[in-house]
């Protein structure tokens, strides 16, 4: 991964690569890396997230779009979720913070004044892989030291996914499970959900229920997700509004534009409008009211 860096490499075609030759193989080895990578990729958030949180004193960007949606719900009587590809629980935490709703078990996520739905999973959650053989020795709740449990595991399976409980639990001896942080690892093609069943069928549900689309910081490259707007979004597509930050015409990789050229040919991601100076820029901008009464009231 190192070697990526100088030469501006494609770190999640590589991952992409990396994940193949481990299901390819059925190598031990690379089973066990594919599982430390996950513990990386939680520890790395985590630490990214607490840093921006005490960075911020708490009033993040999110918490200012948060706080300006529930505004423009009240005024307009709309309702609001958030489908996050994001692994971090900055959003759960602006949520929290600006309404009291706390994010202490899974059915919070579907009961929360804005609902929140995570298709790449997030770092307090931890998904539940079967073993073929019981483990030999008492282990902590997931925890890396189960890493060379993973010679065990199906590469190719994935399972149920559950609240961290703060690592506090058991599983004890001769135990068939291993747990893991409930992040997906970020390869190219990023076809695996790891979220909970009911979250799921909730998000599809929400999409097809859906009339606006307030996108930022996205590159729609989720095949996967991208066939579920397809089917949910499709059915109401004349009415459909959306709005795509993080766009400029002049950057062929900006996020806006890659999600724009990315997104399905049949449902048009610049039906409202495009936003070219950020997210930050956009969430804390005067327009901010403007633009998103726009999208949610085509008389406006």
């Amino acid at each position: 991964m190192r070697r990526l860096a100088p030469d501006g490499g494609d770190v999640e075609a590589h991952l992409g690569a990396f994940l193949k030759q481990a299901m390819k193989t059925n190598d031990p080895h690379y089973k066990a890396d594919l599982i430390a990578i996950r513990y990386y990729l939680r520890a790395l958030t985590q630490r990214a997230a607490s840093d921006i949180r005490a960075a911020s004193a708490g009033q993040t960007t999110l918490l200012t779009l948060v706080t300006r949606l529930h505004d423009l719900s009240v005024s307009h009587g709309i309702r609001v979720c958030f489908i996050s590809f994001n692994y971090d629980t900055l959003l759960e935490k602006a949520i929290e913070d600006r309404f009291g709703h706390y994010f202490q078990s899974l059915d919070d996520y579907l009961s929360a004044p804005f609902p929140v739905y995570k298709p790449h999973g997030s770092t307090n959650w931890i998904q539940e892989l079967a073993l073929s053989e019981p483990s030999p020795t008492r282990v902590v709740y997931d925890h890396f030291s189960q890493i060379p449990l993973a010679k065990h595991w199906d590469a190719g399976t994935g399972g149920a996914v559950e609240m961290l409980d703060g690592g506090q639990r058991n599983v004890g001896q001769g135990n068939d499970r291993l747990y893991v942080p409930a992040v997906a690892i970020p390869a190219d093609y990023k076809d695996a959900f790891v979220m909970p069943e009911d979250h799921l069928l909730g998000m599809r549900t929400a999409l097809n229920e859906t009339s606006a689309l307030l996108v930022a910081g996205w590159r729609a490259s989720e095949t996967e997700f991208l066939r579920i707007c397809a089917t949910e979004l499709y059915s109401h597509l004349q009415g459909l509004r959306s709005y795509v930050v993080d766009y400029n015409k002049e950057d062929p990789a900006s996020a806006g534009l890659v999600a724009i050229r990315n997104f399905p040919h049949a449902l048009d991601l610049r039906s409202t409008g495009v936003w070219g100076n950020g997210f930050a820029e956009f969430a804390n901008s005067e327009d901010f009211d403007w633009e998103v009464r726009g999208l949610i009231d085509p008389r406006t």
